[in-house]
Order: C-alpha cells, then sequence, then structure tokens
C-alpha cells in the first residue's frame, strides 16, 4: 500500500485516499467524498483497481495465454 492509493474499508462502500504510511505500518486515510481524515491498520483496507486496469490485466492474461498456452 502507498501514497495515493484508492480503498476502502473492508465491509464498506466509502473510497478513500492513502494520505501517509507510517512507519510503525498504520496509514492515514482521506475520505473522498467528504475529506474525514483517520489513521488505521491497513489489514483492514483493501485497494480497489480502478476498471481500465483491470480490464488491461485481464487482457494481458488472455493475450499472454493464448501466445504460451495455459499453465
Amino acid at each position: 500500500m502507498k501514497v495515493g492509493d484508492k480503498v476502502v474499508i473492508r465491509g464498506e462502500k466509502n473510497l478513500w485516499t492513502v494520505e501517509e504510511v507510517f512507519l510503525d505500518g498504520n496509514v492515514s486515510i482521506k475520505s473522498v467524498l467528504t475529506d474525514f481524515k483517520m489513521s488505521c491498520n491497513p489489514s483492514s483496507l483493501e485497494v480497489v483497481i480502478p476498471e481500465d486496469t483491470q480490464a488491461a490485466v485481464e487482457d494481458y492474461v488472455f493475450w499472454r495465454e493464448a501466445t504460451e498456452g495455459v499453465k
């Protein structure tokens, strides 16, 4: 997890942005909707993969399997 990642708190739908990563492993996050900030343990967060990125990954996997064969 790094600064700038978009994350959601497990079990919730609100989108947050990672603002800072602390030496103890915790992170500071800011709500995209309300600008509310808080610190939390990253184990309670999931990084959101933008749809465009996910589509690109799926296209690459399809291409690789087609050219190299499924392993």
